[in-house]
């Protein structure tokens, strides 16, 4: 879409909310600590009974349809915030196999996105 003129991760760190229907989408959005959501429609759809890794987390909302989805956007820009209170434990239980973001190379990543946004925050603060 933007071909290589934008760094789409910026733009993710940007976002109110990142919507989508691909978990590989939703990580980086949920370790910043934005407005994230599952939009599983394909489950929904289908009756598939597989399990995705977003399955086991509050860090994100999960919508199954369109109104779903509507009240789940509404939800998060009311709300501008999420319940990332275990997010540490869910990354490092089902993300990274025991690392913690501190450790991770995803850690200092989600950092220096942060400090090309000019914000501040993340996970090795004390380390930049």
């Amino acid at each position: 879409v933007f071909g290589n003129q934008t760094d789409s991760n910026l733009l993710l760190a940007r976002a109110d909310i990142v919507i989508s229907p691909l978990t590989g989408l939703l990580l980086q959005p949920m370790l910043l600590k934005r407005g994230a959501i599952f939009y599983d429609k394909i489950r929904a759809a289908t009756g598939a009974s597989w399990e995705y890794i977003y399955d086991y987390t509050d860090c994100m909302e999960k919508a199954k349809t369109p109104l779903e989805l509507e009240l789940s956007c509404k939800k998060i820009l009311e709300d501008k915030v999420g319940n990332f209170e275990k997010l540490e434990e869910y990354y490092t239980k089902y993300v990274s196999g025991g690392v913690t973001l501190e450790q991770s190379m995803l850690g200092k990543y989600v950092d220096e996105v942060l400090r090309l946004c000019g914000e501040s925050g993340g996970y090795n603060q004390s380390k930049i």
